[in-house]
């Protein structure tokens, strides 16, 4: 009874301890469906195919690699993809990029190989909405990215991941922007728009890459299985000296 009443205190404090993860950045940002996990590759090629798209909004879906950009509303693309817009069309809205895949749609038909990349390292895909567009804080339209919540000017998830199969992960993101903890940054957004947090504005497929968890989660685990196995050698110490 001891052991199980240990390892049950164990438990509540490793809970207590994510709860209060979970506590501190929901004061910037709501607890909302979506994964704050990053998207690594498994170690070598990675495609992505398109899916689906759920959306009013023109929206442009972009791959930086393993660079980071967010929060930052006029991003350098140097180096960045631009893949594909859910209307199909040609180019960008934002740069004049052309896109790797620009048939009307369904997209679907194609394939896009991304490169080859590292076991573990980041992927991160930006979303670009051009109707999103004020002078000061959106200069050409919002831009999105997967990942943390501090990558978006609204400290929101914007990229809900689902893994699929062991080399398959899904994303989809939301294009809107969140006024409730931003209300100055995505004032002009709200105006027009309402986000509905559906995480469906533009589905894609990625091939070759998963969801690993934040560094927090992990070690909040580790703490909590070394701990049951210290409760284990105590018991088991406790037994033979009865």
């Amino acid at each position: 009874m001891k052991f199980q009443r240990a390892v049950a205190a164990l438990g509540l404090a490793v809970g207590l301890a994510l709860g209060s993860a979970s506590a501190g950045s929901a004061t910037l940002a709501p607890v909302l469906p979506g994964s704050q996990g990053s998207l690594t590759a498994l170690g070598g090629p990675v495609w992505v195919t398109f899916l689906s798209k759920n959306a009013a909004l023109v929206s442009e879906v972009w791959f930086f690699g393993s660079t980071n950009p967010g929060p930052n509303q006029h991003p350098s693309v140097v180096g960045a993809r631009f893949l594909w817009a859910n209307n199909g069309a040609k180019f960008s809205l934002y740069n004049h990029a052309v896109a790797a895949v620009h048939t009307a749609p369904p997209l679907s038909t194609q394939t896009i190989f991304l490169g080859n990349f590292a076991r573990g390292t980041s992927l991160v895909f930006g979303l670009f909405v051009p109707n999103l567009k004020n002078t000061t804080f959106a200069p050409k339209g919002r831009w999105f990215y997967t990942g943390a919540p501090n990558r978006n000017a609204d400290d929101n998830i914007h990229a809900k991941y689902t893994v699929l199969n062991p080399t398959n992960t899904k994303v989809g993101f939301e294009d809107l922007c969140k006024g409730t903890y931003a209300p100055t940054i995505c004032s002009a957004d709200n105006q027009k728009f309402v986000a509905a947090w559906e995480y469906n504005a533009n589905v894609f497929d990625v091939k070759g890459a998963t969801v690993t968890p934040e560094p927090v989660s992990m070690t909040l685990f580790g703490t909590g299985a070394a701990g049951l196995a210290f409760l284990r050698r105590r018991r088991k110490k406790q037994q033979l000296e009865a």
